[in-house]
């Protein structure tokens, strides 16, 4: 749901908490029934207005559908898991300023990564439920992510008018917030970048050929 703006730079001086939140349906709102017309089954509350669009992540264990996931955040620096059958916070963060990016899960479904207002950019263990790492940028994340499905590795632009290309799998995990050592490509371009990457997938393993082309606004 969404709520009034808050005063901006209002959740710039939040620290990202890595504490393993607990299930909660705290939050949830049910809504009643209208004539079989389309109704909100529940609402959950995110302390601040949302400009990022869902992301839907569907859990399969042992073959069958066990619960279907929605990743979002606000700006109020809260991202959370929700389990979509019944409106419950599987998982809850604090980042540590604006989420406006969509998140983006990794190919392997482990891995959820996602860009934040205070100039970070993260990568949050789906199955740990934890934040992995942390990269700095020279400015404030708002793209949305994207995952190259050659080589893995992680296409997002940022405000400081740099395309970053991170290799996740050369990250260093970090306890209490990592912040690195990364493999990081920088690519300049003439000014911010607030779109998601378009590309065109190649069959090249090498990670300086990741794709054939890539369209970035």
């Amino acid at each position: 749901e969404e709520e009034e703006e808050e005063e901006e730079g209002g959740s710039e001086n939040h620290k990202a908490s890595t504490t393993q939140p607990k299930r909660s349906g705290a939050t949830v709102t049910k809504k009643q029934s209208d004539s079989g017309r389309p109704r909100a089954e529940w609402t959950v509350d995110l302390g601040a207005c949302i400009d990022a669009s869902p992301l839907a992540l569907a859990c399969d264990c042992n073959g069958t559908l066990d619960m279907v996931l929605c990743v979002i955040g606000s700006h109020s620096g809260q991202l959370k898991l929700i389990d979509t059958r019944d409106g419950t916070t599987v998982a809850s963060y604090e980042l540590g300023g604006r989420i406006e990016s969509t998140a983006a899960v990794s190919r392997d479904g482990s891995t959820i990564f996602v860009g934040c207002d205070d100039s970070k950019f993260y990568a949050i263990s789906l199955f740990e439920k934890r934040i992995l790492w942390m990269l700095p940028g020279g400015d404030h994340f708002k793209a949305s992510p994207t995952i190259d499905p050659t080589t893995d590795c992680v296409w997002i632009g940022c405000y400081d008018r740099q395309l970053y290309i991170i290799n996740p799998k050369a990250a260093q995990p970090v306890h209490s917030g990592s912040k690195g050592p990364f493999e990081v490509q920088k690519v300049p371009f003439e000014g911010p970048i607030f779109a998601a990457v378009v590309m065109h997938p190649s069959p090249e393993k090498d990670a300086t050929r990741a794709c054939r082309s890539a369209v970035v606004a």
